[in-house]
């Protein structure tokens, strides 16, 4: 009785998938490519093809968008690591990991201190010191290429991108940074 049991409950399980709920699943997966089909046949062509290209269009925005530095990280770290006597003239951008400074300090000491402070810090990979020249009203002027970690300026809410380049080595000195 037993086995009997055992037999016949699989066998109403399986007659009942293959004969009432297979049939089931196959007629509402053609009535989705019906109805896939007859709007995209309710939708001329032209349309068709207008919406793709917008589609590509957003994805480039989206690829642009996540590959965009994040101004405000950058600046929130000058903030912190910027002596009081250092005064910033120009920042540029170089790609997505590098930032170029030109700075005022009013002694050589404070110059010292600059460059101690941005190469001990963990998110700079290598800073590089050009150009020390006594200024016009006082003080000293440098200019500083600082290298970031990788994804150090990209939004850290979106991937960083794939393929990026090292910087070409500078010819003054610097301290790599692993």
């Amino acid at each position: 009785m037993l086995g009997a049991t055992f037999f016949i409950i699989p066998l109403f399980v399986y007659l009942g998938i293959t004969l009432g709920y297979q049939p089931y699943l196959e007629h509402q997966l053609q009535d989705l490519n019906d109805r896939i089909q007859a709007a995209s046949q309710a939708i001329p062509q032209s349309d068709q093809d207008n919406i793709r290209v917008f589609y590509a269009q957003l994805v480039n925005v989206k690829t642009l968008l996540d590959q965009h530095v994040a101004s405000s990280r950058l600046f929130t770290w000058l903030e912190k690591n910027t002596l009081a006597n250092t005064a910033y003239d120009k920042l540029g951008l170089k790609g997505s990991s590098q930032v170029s400074l030109s700075a005022t300090v009013r002694s050589i000491d404070d110059f010292v201190l600059q460059a101690k402070r941005f190469e001990d810090q963990p998110e700079i990979r290598k800073a590089t010191f050009q150009n020390l020249t006594a200024a016009d009203r006082g003080g000293w002027h440098f200019d500083v290429n600082l290298t970031f970690n990788s994804a150090f300026l990209i939004d850290q809410s979106r991937p960083a991108p794939v393929n990026e380049t090292a910087p070409a080595p500078a010819a003054t000195s610097s301290k790599p940074r692993s």
